[in-house]
């Protein structure tokens, strides 16, 4: 579930980790067990998630908490009822378009927690998006930008203008906390076509690993048509943004 913000955002770290019930946390354990049998590629570290949403007039305050990815992807696909042991994981991404009228969206690789999920650009706080237990959610949007295309949200050669725009909170199965931004690219479709080939082949060359393996463009006049149409698994999130 999706809502229009206008607010400042506040989000800050509280240094008490989510503590779980036992009985929840053999489960987790068991279902880790198995999932990395079949997905060794996954590994169970630190996840941020938001344990409280509070709103001001002029504010909206969001506390975090830190818990382990397998917490999160065992409420992912298997589902916990207790709210107070969900884990809302917190993430932040960034809607772009081009200049001639795409939206531009990204297909994950193979490896990982949803293959071939489309979606926006973005994912969780890093330790470096930490500063005395505040979330710099911008820099998060930042650094996963930089990360996965190539983008600098800082450079105008390439983002003519951008702004956070909406707040993904929980929502029957989708337990998550998501900050969203808007940005235009200077690119247009064929031109960010261009741009995320040349960085595939540099990522290919050094051997590092890709994040998003293709670019979805659909059409800002009939987009979600088009999302429809999609084969892919996608984020349930781009219904109400698009």
């Amino acid at each position: 579930m999706v809502r229009n913000i206008n607010k400042k955002i506040e989000i800050t770290l509280d240094e008490k980790p989510l503590k779980l019930p036992e009985e929840l946390q053999i489960k987790i354990k068991e279902f880790w067990d198995e999932t990395i049998v079949k997905e060794p590629y996954i590994w169970d570290g630190d996840f941020v998630c938001a344990s409280k949403l509070e709103e001001t007039e002029n504010k909206l305050i969001l506390t975090c908490k830190k818990t382990k990815y397998s917490h999160y992807l065992y409420d992912e696909r298997i589902g916990i009822e207790n709210q107070n042991y969900w884990c809302s994981g917190l993430w932040a991404g960034i809607l772009l378009k081009t200049c001639d009228g795409y939206y531009v969206l990204g297909e994950e690789d193979e490896q990982t927690s949803i293959p071939h999920c489309v979606q926006t650009f973005g994912g969780g706080p890093d330790k470096e998006d930490i500063t005395n237990n505040k979330i710099d959610i911008v820099n998060t949007i930042k650094r996963e930008l930089k990360e996965e295309i190539n983008i600098d949200l800082d450079n105008k050669k390439e983002i003519l203008n951008w702004e956070i725009k909406f707040l993904e909170i929980p929502h029957n199965k989708r337990h998550a906390y998501g900050i969203i931004a808007v940005g235009i690219l200077c690119m247009n479709k064929e031109e960010m076509k261009a741009h995320h080939n040349e960085f595939i082949k540099l990522l290919q060359e050094r051997n590092e690993e890709i994040e998003v393996k293709n670019l979805v463009f659909l059409n800002t006049n009939n987009a979600l048509e088009e999302l429809n149409k999609l084969q892919n698994p996608i984020r349930e999130y781009l219904k109400e943004i698009l």
